[in-house]
């Protein structure tokens, strides 16, 4: 058999493959969209607690969040409007349940490297005025005494840009509790007392 006679063969055979006397087709998969993390510093300052007007013995929480946005691209930094929207109790968090925004403004620092090099880190930091949900719980209800306990859960949520999905990489102090979650009001005395039994 020659060289030639061998080489027709083979592509009978290939042809044969997908039924279509035409070449064989291969499945391309599309790969996925780079992945991105950056870090968010998100504090919380408690203001009060108030009735909620939409549910019957339920309870809302009122307060500021303070996010800072670190590690940005310099496209991303001179929008000046880059921040990651917020979830409560798994509901996606908008100005009609609850959460406004107040402002946004570009940050700028250098950071010292392990090397010892400078490094220009560009962020942004945004201000919302929060309205939360609690979830609320009965402990014990003994006419005239009722216990309850009121929680509530926040996420942020990542963000699709287009060339790639960006999340969150939440820092937190775990040495002092108040760089967290801030009561406004507080004497510092009760509110390391209140924050070390909530943490």
């Amino acid at each position: 058999m020659t060289n030639e006679n061998h080489e027709n063969i083979v592509q009978q055979q290939a042809c044969m493959k997908d039924g279509s006397g035409g070449e064989e087709k291969k499945e391309v998969k599309k790969g996925k969209k780079p992945e991105k993390t950056v870090r968010v510093k998100n504090v919380f300052m408690m203001k009060k607690l108030i009735d909620s007007p939409e549910e019957e013995d339920g309870i809302q929480l009122i307060g500021t969040f303070i996010q800072q946005v670190f590690d940005l691209t310099e496209e991303q930094y001179e929008k000046k409007d880059f921040a990651f929207g917020y979830r409560f109790n798994e509901t996606t968090a908008t100005e009609e349940t609850g959460l406004q925004k107040r402002r946004t403004e570009a940050m700028a620092t250098t950071e010292t490297m392990k090397d010892g090099t400078k490094k220009d880190i560009l962020g942004a930091r945004t201000t919302y005025q929060a309205q939360i949900p609690l979830v609320v719980e009965t402990l014990i209800s003994l006419f005239p005494y009722r216990i309850v306990t009121a929680t509530a859960t926040v996420e942020l949520s990542s963000l699709n840009l287009g060339e790639g999905t960006i999340r969150p990489d939440l820092f937190l102090h775990k040495k002092d509790p108040r760089h967290n979650i801030n009561i406004q009001g507080l004497k510092p005395d009760a509110r390391n007392s209140l924050l070390s039994v909530a943490m």
